[in-house]
């Protein structure tokens, strides 16, 4: 059930094994074997719990849950969405930094978080603003 790997195979007195290096140094290995022991640990692979997991799934399709997040919305995040959910960036893509500076709409306590992906890596910052700007 491993991937297939040049590297993961060796042949050690004539029958094929796997190679130490590729248990110590493959990062695809040591991600999903430590995910697969936090699963257990945090009893993921329990009967019962798969079986509410499935359920809940099943009541997330069926939009069980769509009142809730919808009333929730607000609280969490501070205000209603201006367009349908389903628009990508909605009003927010014609908004620059500078705009919201010299417009005095940032305020201490307020965070932005800053993506960018480059050469397929993503970086992320986030930052808090602690202090008024004075213009």
């Amino acid at each position: 059930m491993l991937p297939e790997n040049q590297h993961m195979v060796v042949e050690v007195d004539g029958q094929m094994r796997i190679n130490d290096e590729f248990l110590k140094y493959d990062q695809d290995w040591s991600y999903y074997t430590s995910r697969a022991q936090e699963d257990i640990s945090e009893g993921r692979n329990d009967p019962t719990w798969l079986e509410q997991a499935v359920a809940a799934s099943q009541r997330r399709a069926n939009g069980d849950f769509d009142a809730w997040k919808d009333n929730e919305y607000e609280l969490f995040w501070g205000t209603k969405q201006k367009l349908p959910s389903n628009v990508l960036t909605g009003l927010a893509s014609n908004i620059k930094f500078d705009d919201l500076i010299t417009g005095a709409l940032v305020k201490p306590g307020d965070t932005f978080l800053y993506q960018r992906t480059i050469s397929s890596v993503l970086i992320e910052k986030e930052v808090k603003v602690r202090h008024s700007f004075i213009l």
